[in-house]
């Protein structure tokens, strides 16, 4: 393989997926897509309501990242300001770690914590009290 094909591949391995998490996390954290809410949470998390559209956004930041931090040590090699990689990934995987277990309110769109000040039940609709 030629370095530009090893660069398209890892491309293709890191931005397809991060853009796969990026995408519904961001639908999420506007609040196009707000029915997420609702489902209960999956079995691996502990945090107390269903976060997994936000926490696939932030793998999905997490991966681009990859993708960028690939494409600076790639074609500008040279540069000094160019950071390492462990140094940009890492910190993007302890905080993907820390939300798994502990979603903090103030990172959490607007949307959501008025739910949840509403009562954040299955019942509790989603777009305000007059809301479907």
């Amino acid at each position: 393989m030629t370095p530009l094909q090893e660069h398209l591949f890892f491309l293709a391995i890191t931005v397809i997926p991060g853009l796969a998490g990026l995408i519904p996390g961001w639908l999420a954290w506007t609040g196009r897509y707000r029915n997420w809410a609702r489902q209960p949470k999956s079995t691996w998390s502990t945090t107390r309501y269903n976060m997994f559209p936000l926490h696939i956004g932030w793998i999905g930041i997490t991966w681009v990242v990859l993708w960028v931090n690939n494409w600076y040590e790639h074609f500008l090699p040279v540069l000094p300001v160019a950071p390492p990689g462990f140094w940009i990934l890492f910190p993007c995987l302890v905080i993907g770690i820390v939300l798994n277990f502990w979603w903090p309110r103030f990172l959490t769109p607007a949307w959501h914590r008025d739910w949840v000040d509403r009562g954040g039940r299955y019942d509790t609709p989603l777009r305000g009290p007059d809301g479907p």
